[in-house]
């Protein structure tokens, strides 16, 4: 692997898990630790949705997009039987997400 930088973000605190902590690592919980989250790359990953997986990978790891791919993973249907279905979903996801960072909302986190 070629020589690279690393974005290190922390958080610190106790309590109700790490959620009243300080540092923008603690935006990240909820997206990296959520089963949905997993579930929808995976499901990304297995209809051939490689961009939309690797958004999804990248916005679980940004503090201002992380509580997004978590709502969206959240409200993702369970079970997607067919490509086309999970296609059109994609489609529309990305219309969101596409709309959320136009207006900020990337920044409301920082």
């Amino acid at each position: 692997m070629p020589q690279h930088t690393h974005d290190w973000l922390g958080a610190y605190g106790a309590g109700n898990d790490v959620r009243c902590a300080i540092g923008l690592g603690r935006h990240l919980m909820n997206a990296v630790r959520s089963e949905n989250t997993g579930r929808l790359i995976e499901t990304a990953h297995r209809y051939g949705e490689f961009t939309f997986q690797t958004r999804l990978i990248n916005g679980a790891l940004d503090p201002g997009l992380s509580q997004s791919v978590f709502v969206t993973a959240l409200n993702a249907p369970q079970n997607f039987t067919n490509a086309t279905d999970f296609h059109e979903w994609v489609s529309k996801q990305l219309e969101s997400f596409d709309f959320e960072i136009s207006i900020g909302f990337t920044n409301q986190w920082r």
